[in-house]
């Protein structure tokens, strides 16, 4: 029962927030889509193409816009691949429309993604099964639940709409790649079982 309320829970909450952050972007920002690998500096509305700030003005910092500009030319484009869509809210909630897998991994290639992910989900499925007959919960059990909860929440996501709804990055985190890159409650369920799996005992 409690593997069955880990994955409802984290399915719910990830799906809650989700709409949370898409409805407080409502009516602050319009959604763009980005054109070109790095950040979405050039932006294409309609047959126009201008070129925007990253955040609203009173949110700007001169010396984070110089960095994220300097640092899109060294962008290899696995957090933001071509058609992803970005929002920036506050340097820590962004709206960003992810069609590939953990930093955009796979973007290019979605149906074989979907069969990935939904392989993974089956695996782990079979494996909380087993698991779930030792009659008593486990480390292995949980780390399990968590990832298909984290798993079936963005999986659910890219099969509706072909892209994965991230909402909150850490700009301030001392490794630059993770800084750089949007997660999701469903990114961190998977994270936190991938983490179990490690602690379990042998």
């Amino acid at each position: 029962m409690i593997y069955f309320m880990i994955i409802a829970s984290i399915i719910v909450a990830d799906k809650i927030l989700k709409e949370y952050f898409k409805s407080s972007f409502q009516g602050k920002h319009r959604e763009v889509r980005t054109k070109g690998n790095g950040f979405g500096v050039r932006k294409e509305v309609g047959k126009q193409k201008v070129k925007e700030n990253l955040f609203r003005k009173k949110e700007q910092n001169k010396a984070e816009l110089k960095q994220r500009r300097n640092n899109k030319e060294k962008n290899d484009g696995k957090n933001i691949g071509e058609g992803n869509w970005r929002e920036y809210l506050s340097p820590t909630i962004e709206l960003l429309e992810n069609k590939g897998a953990a930093s955009g991994i796979m973007a290019k290639h979605p149906k074989i993604l979907k069969i990935i992910s939904a392989a993974m989900l089956c695996f782990c499925a079979l494996a909380l099964g087993k698991e779930r007959q030792k009659g008593k919960t486990t480390m292995t059990g949980i780390g399990y639940a968590l990832l298909l909860g984290g798993g079936i929440s963005n999986f659910i996501d890219r099969m509706k709409k072909g892209s994965v709804t991230d909402y909150v990055r850490f700009p301030k985190f001392p490794v630059k790649k993770i800084s750089e890159l949007v997660f999701n409650l469903s990114d961190f369920g998977i994270f936190a079982g991938v983490f179990c799996l490690l602690l379990r005992k042998k």
